[in-house]
């Protein structure tokens, strides 16, 4: 710069800060599954927090004609059969004073309101996918064993779609409107359904139809028996980074202690990031401490147990917080268990297929769900009247109705986010 010239930030106590009207939105997230749930329950006021399900199972067939004739053959037991499901509460709440209600260029109220909102469809959509992560009836691309043996171009096909298909027919699960079943999968998935070059594929056939909207549109649409659906708030499973122990004194564990970690991203709250089952023979020591690593964003569930085997892990430690030190003292005898390790460098991509009556979900409506917000002015814990706070609460459960009438297939996309 030319000498005596002053640059500009000399004069930065002086400048300007300029905002522009309209907010910077975040990106859309589709959120899906919860349309998909047969009637939803509602929640009347004195029902309690526990939904029961009832199913009759058919009648067991007569296997013979009547004989001899005018004899009357004994009455046909009918066998009904229960399922439970405990509501959960989940709340939260965002606080700021009242200066920022008039000193920020934005309705800060409003946007809390918006936010809250999608806060709660999104826990509700990942408490779905939670659900659907238990699922028992599940399928692995081309016919692999379990989750760690998909391997890199383990694409989804058109034969692992109708496998899914003829396994509903077969089970007399029933279709959903139009005779057809759904399926709900993310982007990546659907273009490997668009990419498939088989001489049966979703390009060809549609190639050979003519049907050029859809090759334009790059929509799957109802194909192979399904109506496909979309949605980018989907978990994509990865393995996590090993979280090293140390054993030490000062609790009560001994023998050798079987130990799983992982982590859900606050952003997201699917636990999709799975590590691998570790242990450690305690010789003389009683306690295992495990640092949490500083990732911000994330928080760490740690599965622990005496017997190897996920089936035998449940849950010690949960939504553990980063740069955190984890002592494992006792060992826990039941609870939720850890989800499949997927296998290393290789992401998985879930599908799921489903019929009518596969999953329940209680009724968001005025008895489930209840909105909050402080007004202004003055009050026994807030006397100058300073303070404003905006939440909501809620009652949900999503449960699996009858496993038979849905799948997950699990497969690796050449479509990695």
């Amino acid at each position: 710069m030319a000498a005596g010239f002053q640059p500009s930030s000399d004069f930065a106590a002086d400048r300007r800060v300029f905002f522009q009207t309209r907010l910077v939105e975040n990106l859309d997230l589709v959120t899906l599954l919860d349309q998909f749930s047969n009637t939803p329950i509602p929640m009347p006021d004195g029902s309690g927090t526990t939904v029961t399900m009832v199913k009759y199972a058919r009648l067991s067939l007569p296997m013979a004609p009547l004989s001899p004739e005018g004899q009357t053959p004994n009455s046909t037991p009918m066998s009904p059969s229960t399922q439970q499901a405990t509501v959960d509460e989940w709340g939260m709440w965002v606080a700021f004073t009242t200066k920022a209600l008039i000193t920020t260029q934005h309705p800060i109220l409003n946007i809390s309101l918006k936010l809250l909102g999608e806060a709660m469809g999104l826990t509700t959509e990942y408490n779905l996918h939670e659900m659907m992560a238990r699922a028992t009836n599940r399928q692995y691309a081309d016919g692999r064993a379990n989750r760690a043996a998909i391997v890199a171009g383990d694409y989804i096909t058109a034969q692992m779609m109708v496998r899914a298909r003829v396994g509903f027919e077969g089970n007399g699960a029933t279709p959903r409107g139009g005779n057809i079943y759904a399926a709900v999968t993310d982007p990546y998935v659907l273009g490997d359904i668009q990419m498939d070059s088989g001489t049966n594929g979703w390009a060809a056939v549609h190639q050979y139809s003519g049907d050029v909207s859809a090759l334009e549109k790059g929509v799957a649409g109802r194909w192979l028996g399904f109506q496909w659906y979309s949605s980018n708030f989907f978990p994509v499973l990865t393995r996590l980074a090993a979280i090293n122990d140390t054993p030490t004194t000062g609790g009560s564990l001994s023998g050798t202690v079987y130990f799983k970690w992982t982590r859900r991203g606050t952003a997201r709250g699917f636990e999709e990031t799975i590590g691998v089952e570790d242990s450690t023979v305690m010789g003389g020591n009683t306690r295992l401490q495990f640092p949490t690593p500083s990732d911000a964003g994330y928080v760490y569930n740690l599965y622990a147990g005496s017997v190897t085997g996920d089936s035998n892990l449940f849950i010690a430690a949960q939504n553990v917080l980063p740069s955190t030190t984890v002592n494992l003292d006792v060992l826990p005898t039941s609870g939720l268990t850890p989800p499949e390790t997927p296998p290393n460098a290789v992401p998985v991509h879930l599908i799921y297929f489903f019929g009518n009556d596969f999953f329940d979900t209680v009724e968001l409506n005025q008895n489930s769900m209840t909105p909050t917000a402080t007004r202004g002015g003055a009050t026994d814990s807030d006397p100058l009247g300073q303070r404003r706070t905006a939440g909501c609460k809620w009652n949900t459960k999503p449960s699996i109705r009858d496993q038979a009438r849905g799948k997950v297939l699990e497969v690796s996309t050449r479509f990695n986010a």
